[in-house]
């Protein structure tokens, strides 16, 4: 069983025994794997290499790659099984995330930002992320992908 079955599984216990005093341990302990993976989520929103897919090193790119799709694993977990509200969790996302970049769209965000709400298109169809589309199909983060 891996991480985000054993959260999921987790979260299951905690809806079926949310009423009965006698397993506190499984409804704590699903509480503590929600705060664990909403602290590494957070930790690792804020450590990522926006920047990874525009390296002309393939090391560099993939590595990227690969720690990005651990955080948008990461937000699905905690969208789907967790129950975040996919709109406040971008909010907190984005005012953690500064953008450091000089490419601003008509949005006025940068690639950090694009970048974070190309993650949360899939559960927020507001203008403010559905309007960036275009911006990520020139990177190359469309949502075909998903």
């Amino acid at each position: 069983m891996n991480y985000y079955q054993i959260v999921a599984f987790a979260q299951q216990l905690k809806k079926e025994n949310m009423n009965k005093k006698q397993n506190d341990a499984f409804r704590d302990d699903a509480y503590n794997e929600e705060s664990k993976l909403y602290g590494e989520f957070m930790s690792e929103v804020k450590l990522h290499d926006y920047s990874y897919m525009m390296s002309d090193d393939h090391n560099v790119y993939m590595k990227g790659r690969s720690f990005e799709r651990q955080i948008e694993e990461k937000l699905h977990i905690l969208i789907s099984v967790c129950r975040y509200d996919a709109d406040d969790l971008l909010d907190r996302v984005l005012s953690i995330v500064k953008q450091e970049y000089n490419d601003k769209d008509s949005n006025g965000d940068d690639l950090t930002h694009r970048v974070i709400k190309g993650w949360f298109s899939p559960y927020i169809t507001n203008d403010e992320v559905s309007g960036t589309y275009e911006d990520l199909e020139k990177l190359g983060r469309g949502r075909s992908k998903y």
